[in-house]
């Protein structure tokens, strides 16, 4: 059995992360004892079940252990905790087709907010979605791209690497349209940031994404390519020059 020590209690959750990341069980341990109060009430807010409250702590300790090499120490830990645990509750909810109790906006903590920044890329039958706050992409097909336009409609800011389509209309749009069986682009809430149009304003529509990523970057991760187009290599590659740009070091 693990136990912490005076120490790791009384440690910032920056230095229990980073000792976590190096393979430091007791100090993850820290983190879920630390957390776990506040994960259950969101759970319980949300799901009004106990059990599935209960649950969805598991689920979302398990999942942020699994991803936590990919946490940048920018954002809290509570914030990117709190933003799994939702996914967790949501998901649990579609699964067994009921609607929240409570709304997460009626949260005070500003980690409860349910707006996310999300990389889109878009296939012919799929989505690719990547969430820039936890790290964690998600590739949506068939039944699921219902899921996919209600995490893009709900999103803060959607991020693409597209272009328009001849007729001036956007192509990551007008295939979400598709999907969602309109005709013309999908509508969305939030703010849709194009990094083709950022990086490449003056270019016909279609410069290539790797191209563009190869002139800033070294190196790309590998990535398995088994979604239509590879999606997660898109999504990541789309990301990293959003990082830039938000930065403002994105210069080409």
């Amino acid at each position: 059995m693990i136990t912490t020590t005076k120490r790791e209690r009384g440690t910032s959750d920056v230095a229990l992360v980073y000792s976590a990341k190096q393979g430091n069980m007791a100090a993850f341990e820290e983190l879920i004892e630390r957390h776990t109060p506040m994960i259950f009430r969101i759970a319980m807010h949300i799901t009004g079940s106990r059990e599935d409250a209960e649950d969805i702590v598991q689920d979302a300790f398990l999942k942020a252990f699994q991803h936590l090499q990919h946490f940048e120490e920018r954002a809290r830990f509570s914030t990117w905790l709190t933003r799994i645990a939702v996914n967790e509750a949501l998901t649990k909810l579609r699964r067994s087709r009921r609607s929240p109790t409570i709304s997460i906006d009626d949260e005070t903590d500003d980690s409860m907010s349910l707006g996310d920044r999300i990389v889109v890329d878009t296939g012919t039958e799929i989505v690719g979605i990547f969430s820039i706050l936890d790290g964690i992409f998600t590739p949506y097909q068939g039944e699921c791209i219902s899921i996919a336009l209600e995490r893009i409609k709900n999103a803060a800011e959607i991020v693409v690497y597209g272009g328009e389509l001849p007729k001036g209309q956007d192509y990551d749009l007008t295939q979400l349209g598709k999907f969602a069986g309109i005709s013309g682009e999908f509508q969305i809430g939030g703010v849709y940031t194009d990094m083709r149009l950022i990086c490449w304003p003056w270019a016909a529509w279609g410069s290539s994404l790797r191209r563009t990523y190869d002139r800033l970057f070294a190196t790309c991760p590998e990535f398995p390519d088994t979604y239509e187009g590879a999606v997660q290599s898109d999504c990541y590659m789309a990301w990293k020059l959003w990082e830039r740009w938000k930065e403002g070091t994105l210069t080409l």
